[in-house]
C-alpha cells in the first residue's frame, strides 16, 4: 500500500519540482533583429523567477519553419519552450509551404510576449504626407507607386497587399533581400512605399531621411503617439508580427500556468516593459487560450489575403 502511495503520489511531487534542471528556449532566428533580444529578456525574468537556468537556442533557417519544427517534436515536459512567431505559426502556413508541424495541433500556447509593429514609411518627396494622401496618389496614378519589401510573401509584403484590397489600389511590388536595400531604395526614391519594422525604419524617421505615414499596429504606439494607426482609416486593418512562447502539444497545465503568469509579470514590470519597448517592441500578453485563438485567427487572416493577392509558394522563392 505505501508503494502505491508513493507511485500515486510521484506525479504531484515531480510538478512540485518544476524546474529542477535547466530549461532550453528554442529562437527560430539567428541573434540579431528583435526575435533574439526578446528571447533573452524572456529568459532572464524567467531565470530570476524560477531558479533555474533559461537557455537561448538559437536554430534558425527556413524562414523560422526549422526552429518551429524542433520544438514540435520536442518532449512535452516543460524544458523546451520556443519563442513562437508569426512568420511561422501563421504566414509560412497560409502560404502552403511544407512545414514540419502544425502550427495549430502541434503545439501548447504559453502566452504572448510582444507585437512587433511595421511602419508604413515613404520616399520623403513624395507627395502624400498621411495616408489618405498615399491612398488617393495610388488611384490617380494606377501602378505608378512602387511599395518595396523584404521578400514575397513576408509579412512585410502581405501587409501591402492587405492595403491594396482594403483600400482599393493597385502598386508595384518590388521584393528585396532585406530590410536594408529595401530601405536604401526608398530614401534614394527609387521604390516609394515600404512597411518596415520600426529597428531599421524608426531611426530613419527621426532623421528625415523617411516620412513615417501610418503604423500597422492596431492602435497608436506609446513610442510614436504621432503616427496614426492604419485602423483609423481603414477599420480592422492590422500589419503586425509578433512573438510568444509555446511549448510542444501536451506540455503539463502546471508547467503553462506558471510560465504564463511569470511573462505577464515581466511585461507589467516598468523597466522590463522600457527593454523592449527600446527595441521597438510593444509589450504585450495573453492568456493561453487567447494566443490559441490568436494564433488560429491569424492563420485564417492571412491565409485570405494571400488567397487573394494570388501568391504561391512558387512565387514566394
Amino acid at each position: 500500500m505505501l508503494v502505491a502511495a508513493l507511485w500515486i503520489a510521484a506525479p504531484v511531487l515531480a510538478q512540485e519540482k518544476y524546474p529542477s534542471r535547466p530549461i532550453r528556449l528554442i529562437v527560430p532566428y539567428p541573434p540579431g533583429g528583435s526575435t533574439d533580444p526578446t528571447a533573452r529578456a524572456f529568459a532572464a525574468w524567467l531565470t530570476d523567477a524560477l531558479g533555474q537556468q533559461v537557455v537561448v537556442d538559437n536554430r534558425p533557417g527556413a524562414g523560422s519553419t526549422i526552429g518551429h519544427g524542433l520544438a514540435a517534436k520536442a518532449t512535452p515536459d516543460g524544458y523546451t519552450l520556443l519563442l513562437g512567431t508569426s512568420g511561422g505559426l501563421a504566414v509560412a502556413p497560409a502560404l502552403g509551404t511544407k512545414v514540419p508541424y502544425d502550427p495549430v495541433k502541434d503545439f501548447t500556447p504559453i502566452g504572448l510576449g510582444v507585437y512587433t509593429p511595421f511602419l508604413l514609411v515613404v520616399y520623403p518627396g513624395l507627395p502624400a504626407t498621411n495616408l489618405k494622401e498615399l491612398i488617393a496618389l495610388s488611384k490617380s496614378q494606377p501602378n505608378g507607386v512602387v511599395f518595396a519589401s523584404v521578400g514575397v510573401g513576408t509579412p512585410n509584403h502581405l501587409g501591402g497587399e492587405l492595403l491594396k484590397v482594403m483600400a482599393g489600389f493597385q502598386f508595384v511590388h518590388v521584393p528585396y533581400k532585406g530590410g536594408g536595400p529595401a530601405v536604401v531604395d526608398v530614401i534614394a526614391g527609387r521604390a516609394q512605399a515600404l512597411f518596415g519594422g520600426i529597428p531599421y525604419t524608426g531611426p530613419q524617421v527621426k532623421a528625415g531621411k523617411l516620412r513615417a505615414v501610418a503604423i500597422g499596429h492596431p492602435k497608436r504606439m506609446s513610442g510614436w503617439p504621432d503616427v496614426p494607426a492604419i485602423a483609423e482609416t481603414l477599420p480592422g486593418f492590422s500589419n503586425t508580427t509578433w512573438f510568444g512562447l509555446v511549448g510542444p502539444a501536451g506540455t503539463p497545465k502546471a508547467v503553462v500556468d506558471r510560465i504564463n503568469a511569470e511573462m505577464k509579470r515581466a511585461v507589467a514590470n516598468p523597466g522590463f516593459a522600457r527593454q523592449l519597448e527600446a527595441l521597438g517592441l510593444e509589450p504585450a500578453s495573453s492568456t493561453p487560450a487567447e494566443f490559441r485563438d490568436m494564433i488560429a485567427s491569424e492563420l485564417k487572416r492571412w491565409t485570405q489575403v494571400i488567397k487573394e493577392a494570388g501568391i504561391t509558394v512558387e512565387s514566394a522563392q
